[in-house]
């Protein structure tokens, strides 16, 4: 079985990152696509978070109706500080006949080369690539499809102004609001 994983803080997770995880099924690139959600990237340790609790929850509300998606916490269950490199290696391990993907935008396949182990990533696992404006992909084979352009932040900043609402699954706002969450 071929498996997408999609790595991500999901701070909040919007329906841009559930279209990359449906380009990846329309395309035939993977069977599932798992969302790893991760506790901080290394690159982004400049800010703050929301409750890893939290996180989780809007992600499993947000795929909670799609049968070839999937929530991992596989990285809070590792040694911190985690690279990416490491889970990678520890899902190959553990799950021997699956063949995992690696899913990444274009903005962080542009800084793949600054990546613990980037080589041993390109050697051992297939990188699908989505589109992210301001980052080149010329030379690089995008995954198809339409993409919605939404970042997190953008919604973390807008949340208020509810400009940002439209972008969010239905659950995902409604728990946004309940927990009072970027506010």
């Amino acid at each position: 079985m071929k498996v997408g994983l999609l790595f991500g803080t999901f701070d909040p997770v919007h329906l841009g990152h559930i279209q990359i995880g449906h380009n990846i099924l329309l395309n035939n690139l993977a069977d599932k696509v798992w969302f790893v959600i991760t506790p901080m990237s290394p690159f982004k340790i400049d800010r703050e978070v929301s409750l890893i609790n939290d996180r989780i929850n809007m992600l499993k509300l947000a795929v909670n109706e799609y049968t070839n998606f999937s929530v991992s916490d596989v990285e809070l269950s590792l040694p911190s500080p985690n690279y990416t490199v490491n889970t990678l290696q520890y899902l190959k391990h553990k799950h021997p006949h699956k063949q995992f993907s690696l899913i990444m935008g274009s903005d962080n396949y542009a800084n793949l080369s600054k990546w613990e182990s980037h080589q041993y990533i390109l050697d051992n696992f297939t990188i699908h690539v989505y589109k992210r404006k301001k980052y080149p992909t010329q030379g690089i084979k995008c995954i198809p499809g339409q993409y919605f352009d939404i970042s997190s932040s953008y919604i973390r900043e807008h949340i208020n102004l509810k400009t940002s609402h439209g972008f969010l699954h239905k659950l995902v706002l409604k728990y946004i609001q309940k927990n009072k969450l970027y506010s």
